[in-house]
């Protein structure tokens, strides 16, 4: 059985998580209905937030989509010395936005989120940072709900593959923010999504989804022809008519270069590719300290908030890989698109 028919969607298309942008159970909503599988991240949000978004979602549209759940365990605790060692490159983003230094309330606790998520029966979970426990993945299956995990390597394709989840996700070099990554003592590299999927579909069962260099039609039916089952697009869908974020993002998008993109911490805790910014800057300059993802989260949710609603990319997430193609379309047309370039049955 191939994805479009285990999920029950149109397309093999899955929509990139848009980490930390208002208004995604709205994108998300709409990209479904379009014949996508919409991801709405959990990441940075609370558990009312979780709750009501999912909710949203399930009352308009009929179609599956995905919950995306971060199972890497993180301190998010802050103390003064925290806060000095961040205020230093901070300091021009609180001048710039107007802001009084301070933090986000603590976010929930992974295993909170997880209760939330599967309470509510999303068609859909995707994992990032790691793989469940087999407790947590039988409890799922009972529920019927279909799980994907990252893999940004082999040896993590592997792991999944000798679980219950049901297919793989490979996270390419190329693509757009987080970079997932489980927690053990392996210091592996970041592959070129051809690459990866040319050593992994050798070793692996289950049906596999990629993320990367597939920003195309072309690049995605090639993908496919090489044995992917499905996949994941950020900046298509991203910068589509519908999509929340700012007009200054898209513009950025838009100049957007190999040169201009980097990986920082700064955003999330965590390793993100993102497009340099005056924050990127600040923080490289500085030195600056990152916390514990937790706690770099609850440190820069105001100043994120902020940003978002002033419209100023010089303290928002730009998140951005190595590619960018630029959608000047709404979805309906940008999903033709690709359903008129694959031969969408061959993958049914």
């Amino acid at each position: 059985m191939n994805i479009t028919e285990q999920l029950s969607i149109k397309l093999p298309l899955f929509q990139a998580p848009l980490t930390g942008y208002p208004n995604q159970d709205q994108f998300v909503t709409a990209i479904c209905n379009h014949g996508a599988l919409g991801v709405y991240s959990t990441d940075m949000q609370t558990l009312e937030e979780i709750n009501r978004d999912i909710q949203y979602i399930q009352g308009h549209t009929a179609e599956p989509f995905a919950v995306l759940i971060n199972l890497a365990e993180t301190e998010t605790t802050i103390d003064l010395d925290d806060h000095s060692s961040a205020n230093g490159y901070l300091q021009p983003a609180f001048q710039a936005l107007d802001l009084t230094p301070s933090e986000a309330p603590a976010f929930p606790d992974v295993n909170d989120v997880c209760k939330t998520v599967v309470s509510n029966l999303p068609p859909v979970l995707i994992f990032k940072n790691g793989i469940p426990t087999d407790a947590f993945i039988d409890h799922c299956k009972q529920n019927g709900i279909t799980m994907f995990a990252f893999a940004s390597n082999t040896l993590e394709a592997i792991a999944i593959d000798s679980t219950d989840i049901d297919g793989i996700i490979l996270q390419g070099m190329e693509s757009a923010g987080l970079q997932s990554k489980f927690d053990n003592e392996f210091n592996t590299g970041r592959y070129p999504i051809h690459t990866l999927l040319y050593q992994v579909k050798q070793t692996v069962q289950k049906p596999v989804v990629v993320w990367g260099d597939c920003q195309l039609p072309s690049a995605a039916s090639t993908l496919l022809r090489n044995g992917a089952r499905g996949v994941m697009l950020d900046v298509p869908f991203w910068t589509a008519a519908e999509s929340p974020i700012p007009d200054s993002y898209r513009q950025a998008l838009c100049e957007h270069n190999e040169m201009l993109v980097t990986e920082t911490s700064v955003w999330l805790g965590q390793p993100t590719q993102v497009l340099q910014n005056a924050l990127t800057k600040s923080q490289q300059a500085e030195d600056g300290q990152i916390l514990s993802p937790g706690a770099q989260q609850r440190l820069m949710m105001p100043v994120i908030k902020a940003a978002i609603a002033q419209d100023n990319p010089d303290y928002m997430p730009l998140w951005a890989g190595l590619c960018a193609e630029v959608t000047n379309t709404g979805l309906r047309e940008l999903c033709q698109q690709y359903e008129n370039f694959i031969d969408i049955n061959q993958y049914r």
